[in-house]
């Protein structure tokens, strides 16, 4: 595209077609071959957009998934839904759970907190750029 950018201070004309391999490769393994979310992991790596209009980038890191670890098995089970629905109601989800809306309203919101599900007009979705490793977490865990 017209647009240039510089990776970690270089610009892209100074860098050898080795290295933009490595870079485009390395989105294409973070993102397991999804355009998608490849192009998310982009657009989470732009730093700044100069006056210019050249983007200021830095290189893709594999997101440390510890903390969607230790989320539990009864916070995955519940996000297994949102996966499953992509958006959900806290009443809608009450009746898909068979829950109390009140306990799943406190659940909701820690997760809001954590910035995992994100919410408008009482509808849910889970934080599209966490999704892929969310998915990956739940898989490795037997629950997808």
């Amino acid at each position: 595209s017209r647009i240039k950018f510089r990776l970690q201070g270089n610009h892209e004309d100074g860098l050898s077609d080795w290295k933009l391999a490595k870079l485009f490769t390395r989105y294409f393994d973070l993102s397991e071959g999804n355009v998608g979310v490849a192009l998310q992991q982009w657009i989470c790596n732009i730093d700044r957009i100069s006056e210019q209009g050249e983007i200021q980038m830095r290189v893709p890191k594999r997101p440390d998934r510890e903390v969607l670890n230790s989320l539990g098995k009864d916070r995955l089970i519940l996000l297994i839904q949102f996966v499953l629905h992509k958006q959900l109601s806290s009443d809608r989800l009450s009746r898909i759970m068979q829950m109390e809306e009140v306990e799943l309203l406190r659940q909701i919101e820690v997760l809001h907190r954590m910035d995992i599900l994100r919410g408008k007009n009482g509808v849910w979705e889970i934080n599209r750029y966490l999704l892929p490793f969310l998915i990956q977490t739940m898989e490795e865990e037997l629950l997808l």
